[in-house]
């Protein structure tokens, strides 16, 4: 029985081992964005501003004010008069010359703007995110080459210290394959080293706490890509959030022109009161009276007139009463607000002219740079292809006895050192072919999707 539970353990352990995560780097960019505190924090920030707009409605909530005295007054013949007085008013605003959706549409515009800082946000985080993936990607290509280059430079060693007790190397050659070899261990570690950390880096930023696999998107055969830019453009007018939030602006703001057209339109409220007083209880005594309340604002001046009409208790007596007062403004840009808003309105249209511009330009020297790491890369490869038949001549020359194993030695380390200079042209080329895909606000790796590789 025994054994029976150990052999069950043993099966639950081996399948119970946690799989390394594999991500892509899609998955990475999500993840990094949804555990990022400021973005997140910001999003619930605007969702609650954007339900705090409809509050604006309660300007036109009914106001009900109450008043109550009780004045007791005592004689000293010993006759004590009292009096009690309530006063209720009543104010249930009608129309206010479109001022609250003013305020709203001005709120909107203020959250437009947090919106747009959000997606600015967004974007820095998952470029960081995508440059770091490929970054690892291309740090673990060369890696392995360093590690093969190791094991190469070993192997050699050892074949020299087998030809140096033949006595047919020299010692000296022999140091100095051994310095050789250690340097290539120490820049091996060191590569490591830095690898764990951009590893370490990265986890922090998508979250991950147990280990997790990148996939590995960029091949030794990659190649530069036939890129059309006017593609790009079309994509980056289409996406850009830049000119999204512009044009939010420009929208919102010509809708705020219109109804300040209203804005020098009176205000009407109706108002209504009611009015009583008396020694003894119950009331007996009272008035009422209801009207209308106009304000305006326009021209220097500001102010508001009333007309109310109300009668008492006993119909004896008509209320019949109007009462005006004009005051000047003391802020003048409320006098001078149509003019600047035709003014921000063309700072707007003006500012989508100009990112336009800015982003054909931006592909234009995008692409330059694009095309100049295809040509680097180029020319790597025909490096590299030289440094591997420099190798295989001298290994020619090795068995002819015309050089030494260090020679060969050297030799093949120069090929790891233009593999490596290869890979590293590659990562640039990846690199330029990103910031063409952020430039049109693409996904990571759709150029190589839509586009075909170069003959």
């Amino acid at each position: 029985m025994k054994y029976i539970i150990l052999i069950i353990f043993f099966i639950l352990s081996v399948f119970c081992i946690a799989e390394p995560v594999v991500l892509t780097v899609q998955e990475a960019t999500q993840r990094a964005v949804l555990y990022s505190y400021d973005i997140q924090a910001g999003y619930r920030d605007a969702a609650i501003t954007m339900k705090a707009l409809g509050l604006d409605i309660r300007q036109f909530f009914p106001e009900i004010n109450f008043s109550f005295n009780n004045n007791e007054k005592i004689e000293t013949a010993d006759i004590d008069a009292k009096v009690m007085t309530l006063h209720i008013n009543l104010s249930q605003p009608l129309w206010d010359g479109g001022r609250t959706m003013l305020a709203m549409l001005r709120k909107q515009r203020e959250i437009e703007q947090l919106l747009d800082e959000l997606a600015e946000k967004t974007l820095h985080v998952k470029e960081n995110v995508i440059k770091l993936y490929y970054d690892i990607l291309i740090t673990k290509k060369v890696l392995l080459v360093k590690q093969e280059a190791v094991a190469v430079g070993e192997e050699q060693l050892k074949l020299l210290e087998a030809e140096l007790k033949a006595g047919v190397a020299k010692e000296i050659d022999y140091k100095k394959a051994q310095l050789q070899v250690s340097s290539l261990k120490i820049d091996a570690e060191k590569t490591e080293l830095e690898l764990r950390v951009k590893y370490s880096k990265l986890a922090r930023l998508i979250n991950v706490h147990n280990d997790f696999v990148i996939q590995d998107i960029i091949t030794n055969a990659v190649k530069g890509l036939s890129v059309k830019e006017n593609y790009l453009l079309a994509q980056a007018l289409v996406r850009s959030p830049k000119l999204r939030y512009l044009a939010k602006q420009q929208d919102l703001l010509m809708r705020e022109i219109m109804l300040s057209r209203f804005s020098f339109l009176p205000s009407v409220a109706l108002v209504a009161s009611f009015e009583t007083s008396t020694d003894t209880l119950p009331f007996s005594e009272y008035s009422w009276s209801i009207g209308l309340s106009f304000s305006f604002s326009g021209s220097i001046f500001k102010g508001n007139t009333s007309v109310f009409y109300g009668r008492n208790s006993s119909n004896t007596a008509e209320i019949i009463s109007q009462r005006s007062d004009a005051l000047p403004l003391s802020n003048m840009e409320e006098f001078l607000q149509h003019e600047l808003y035709e003014q921000k309105l063309a700072r707007i249209v003006f500012d989508i002219e100009q990112e336009k511009r800015s982003l054909k330009e931006k592909f234009e020297d995008l692409l330059f740079l694009y095309t100049a790491a295809k040509q680097e890369l180029a020319i790597a490869e025909k490096d590299y292809d030289l440094a591997l038949k420099n190798l295989e001549l001298t290994q020619e020359m090795k068995r002819i006895g015309t050089v030494t194993r260090l020679d060969v030695m050297t030799a093949t380390l120069d090929v790891s050192q233009k593999h490596i200079a290869v890979i590293q042209q590659r990562g640039q080329l990846i690199t330029a072919e990103r910031s063409l895909e952020s430039a049109a606000y693409l996904d990571p790796w759709t150029l190589r999707n839509l586009f075909k590789e170069e003959e």
